[in-house]
């Protein structure tokens, strides 16, 4: 989480021992520059460079776009303001000119003595930066993004707003980040997604250049190196839109799929049906007596079917996935139907290329996606049990992206470790895309500890859903404490009892006042001003106590169930729990909480005794920690005497 800035007579970050403002802070103010600075920086660096630098411009464009400067395609017009910005970026901050000066340099000889202190802070800061290959290690939904650098292993975490929303875990982008932005914070300046198949050759595209770089130049920075990499990182995102990568497709005898129509015309149907009934590698199915199966065995000697017959009034399709499949399934066609049969036609189309052309045209080939047939929490059942059972399996199954290895034996061998990760935080990612797009999601979490992977540090307790509320709706906390000290000073006041109703809250002129910009944040002041009342009493749930609780069966009456406290709150960051708080938010796509990692999950817990029917509320308040207040959802148990929690 991004720190708030030190205040100017707290004692300063550095350890000195002198206040903030007579230590670090006028260094840093020095240093600083707003958004103003930065749109002004420009506005004076294009016509220089559109001036004074036109041809070395030319010759830094041709080289930045590479293979697909000549590329026919024309990229959409977000595409092309990315790579522009992206070129603009590189060629003023990272590419040499002939005199071997930077553009920045040149434009601060002829121009800095008209700049204005922001600006040249501005184009300063820039200066030490490039390019990086990152992947998302963190995410705070429309506050921050923690980064890894792939390459040098460094970490930061950035300010980002709307990326913070898009960006996936475990993504990989390349980006470039400013230290201190106009925000005081890191932020992003220029940023590239990187698909999963082009991970790994630019990985190692780049350890080649960086080794390369290291050979020539054994004292050199690698900070000079990173300048000269930003067209690396242009080219890869270039060539995942305009040539998408598509896996090669092929079938169990190792022939390319291609979808094969096999079509004759019917010159005796009586005989042919015969025929085809009586051809042993032909498979008729009762439920229609006019289809068959080809059945045969693929080149591992495994049983297979190699294709499908379907008879119609005067015709006889055969269907396969290769050409190899439909020449062979024509010659026994012909050779077991003789003279009932005459060939028509033979059509093929290149599954591959038909996939290529869609990526290429951009249509999304899930847009028109029907309408599951089952209700969705069946669905989701099936799913999460097959996805679990195949998983426990794979864990002690050779696996060829693990040389053959099972995971378990590669979690135990250091060469293989990376690889597991990789393929660990894959299927995170897939995870993160499902809930995303409210689809039945797979929580692979568990696989790191049963791998022995997971992190055993004692993780640092987030912040709760009380202390959320208070940092996100100032002078909260000071409410609740007022009213809570008022109510517990007056007569008849009950740990077992009492609570502050919605009534008496909505009649107070400050409860109003901080409701004035947003009514919904009632139920939010109303927990939180009860849960004041109590003390804050708080009682942190095991993971693995959570599980064993959800597997229980409870065979209680609510006449029977006596709680201490009229309010308190049970917290819960275990991800067995997390995951069911994130698979149920992604099905209400509006949530600001929707398709994000939870970090908490704080269950409030009120009797409200003064009820009409006394009522136990069971308030959720789900957290993702970014900017949005934490998600509440409020479920009220009556406490009828014979009724069975």
């Amino acid at each position: 989480m991004l720190g708030n800035p030190t205040p100017r007579n707290a004692p300063c970050p550095c350890g000195s021992g002198l206040k903030h403002k007579k230590c670090c802070l006028p260094k840093a103010e020095a240093q600083r520059f707003v958004r103003a600075d930065r749109v002004a920086a420009w506005a004076r660096l294009q016509p220089f460079v559109e001036e004074d630098l036109a041809r070395e411009d030319d010759d830094a464009f041709d080289e930045f776009m590479g293979p697909h400067r000549d590329n026919p395609k024309e990229l959409s017009e977000q595409d092309s303001a990315i790579s522009e910005q992206l070129f603009d970026l590189w060629f003023v901050f990272d590419r040499a000119l002939h005199d071997g000066r930077r553009p920045v340099e040149r434009f601060f000889e002829e121009c800095g003595k008209n700049l204005s202190q922001g600006i040249r802070n501005y184009l300063q800061a820039m200066s030490a930066t490039s390019m990086r290959l990152y992947e998302v290690e963190d995410l705070r939904p429309g506050l921050s993004i923690s980064f890894r650098d792939v390459m040098e292993n460094d970490r930061v975490t950035v300010l980002e707003r709307l990326g913070s929303k898009c960006v996936l875990k475990h993504d990989w982008v390349a980006a470039r980040v400013i230290p201190k932005g106009a925000s005081d914070q890191p932020e992003i300046e220029g940023i590239l997604p990187i698909v999963a198949p082009l991970r790994e050759p630019l990985r190692e595209r780049l350890q080649e250049e960086r080794g390369r770089f290291l050979e020539q130049q054994p004292l050199g920075e690698l900070a000079t190196f990173y300048k000269g990499v930003g067209p690396l990182f242009h080219h890869a995102w270039l060539q995942s839109i305009l040539h998408p990568w598509v896996p090669e497709l092929r079938n169990t005898d190792g022939e390319s799929l291609v979808a094969s129509e096999v079509h004759f015309d019917v010159v005796e149907r009586p005989a042919l049906i015969k025929a085809l009934s009586a051809c042993p590698q032909l498979e008729s199915s009762d439920d229609e007596p006019t289809s068959w199966q080809w059945i045969g065995k693929n080149v591992k000697g495994d049983a297979t079917i190699l294709g499908s017959l379907r008879l119609g009034k005067a015709t006889l399709k055969l269907e396969t996935n290769s050409v190899e499949r439909a020449a062979r399934g024509r010659a026994l066609l012909e050779t077991a139907a003789s003279s009932a049969i005459r060939h028509k036609a033979t059509t093929h189309e290149d599954l591959e290329k038909a996939v290529r052309d869609r990526l290429e045209s951009g249509q999304d080939s899930g847009s028109a996606r029907a309408e599951p047939q089952i209700p969705f929490e069946i669905q989701e059942a099936l799913v999460l049990d097959h996805m679990a059972m195949h998983y426990k399996r794979w864990l002690i199954e050779p696996v060829p992206a693990l040389d053959g290895a099972t995971p378990k034996d590669a979690a135990s061998r250091s060469s293989l470790r990376p690889k597991l990760v990789e393929l660990l935080n894959g299927l995170d990612t897939m995870y993160h895309r499902a809930l995303k797009e409210g689809q039945p999601a797979f929580d692979p979490s568990w696989m790191g500890a049963e791998l022995d992977l997971a992190d055993t540090s004692p993780p640092l307790p987030p912040p709760l859903a009380h202390e959320r509320i208070m940092e996100l709706l100032p002078g909260s906390a000071d409410l609740a404490k007022n009213l809570s000290k008022a109510r517990r000073n007056q007569p008849h006041f009950d740990e077992a009892t009492t609570l502050i109703s919605a009534d008496d809250l909505r009649a107070s002129l400050d409860v109003q006042r901080l409701l004035r910009a947003n009514q919904n944040i009632f139920p939010h002041l109303e927990t939180l001003i009860n849960f004041e009342l109590h003390h804050r009493k708080s009682f942190w749930v095991d993971e693995a106590l959570a599980y064993t609780l959800s597997k229980t069966d409870f065979d209680v009456t609510c006449g029977s169930l006596q709680l201490p406290f009229a309010s308190f709150a049970l917290v819960f960051t275990g991800r067995y729990v997390l995951s069911l708080a994130e698979r149920w938010l992604s099905r209400t796509p509006d949530d600001p909480q929707a398709g994000h990692y939870l970090q908490a999950l704080t269950v409030f817990v009120l009797k409200d005794s003064a009820a009409a029917v006394p009522t136990l509320h069971l308030r959720f308040a789900m957290d993702a920690m970014g900017e949005a207040m934490p998600s509440m959802q409020d479920i009220g148990l009556p406490l009828h005497e014979n009724r069975k929690l």
